[in-house]
C-alpha cells in the first residue's frame, strides 16, 4: 500500500513522508535487521521522506518476516496464514 501511495505522490509531483515498519533486534542500528537499502528503520526513520525512499530500490518489493527473511510481497500473505 506505501509504494503505491509513493507512486501515485511522485506521478502527481507532491512531495510525501511514509512510515515504514520493520522488525527490530537491538533498535540502536548495530544488528542492521531494519535495513532497508542503506537507511536503517530504527536510527534514519520509521519516517522517510520521498527523496530518501527514491534512494531506495527495495522499498516495496518484499515483506521481512519475523525471523528475518524477506519474501516477495505477492507471496506475503501467503506466510501470514
Amino acid at each position: 500500500m506505501l509504494r503505491k501511495v509513493f507512486e501515485l505522490c511522485e506521478g502527481a509531483g507532491v512531495k510525501c513522508q511514509l512510515n515504514l515498519e520493520r522488525w527490530m533486534r537491538c533498535a540502536i542500528g548495530i544488528c542492521g535487521s531494519c535495513a532497508i537499502g542503506k537507511f536503517l528503520v530504527c536510527k534514519d526513520g520509521p519516517v522517510f521522506s520521498s527523496e530518501q525512499l527514491r534512494q531506495t530500490a527495495e522499498f516495496g518489493k518484499g515483506a521481512m518476516l519475523k525471523s528475518g527473511k524477506v519474501v516477495p510481497i505477492k507471496e506475503f500473505a501467503l506466510w501470514r496464514q
